[in-house]
């Protein structure tokens, strides 16, 4: 599943504020929680 929304709802899930254009690939852990799998920078 692919999820698009803006480093505001990012940086509360995984303390990560993404730059503009950069991605960030989470995995769900359950619970709420996610692990970052990994980041692409533009």
């Amino acid at each position: 599943m692919v999820l698009v929304t803006h480093g505001s709802v990012v940086l509360p899930l995984t303390g990560i504020q993404p730059a503009p254009a950069e991605l960030v690939v989470l995995t769900p852990e359950g619970f709420g929680r996610f692990r970052v799998a990994g980041r692409l920078t533009p």
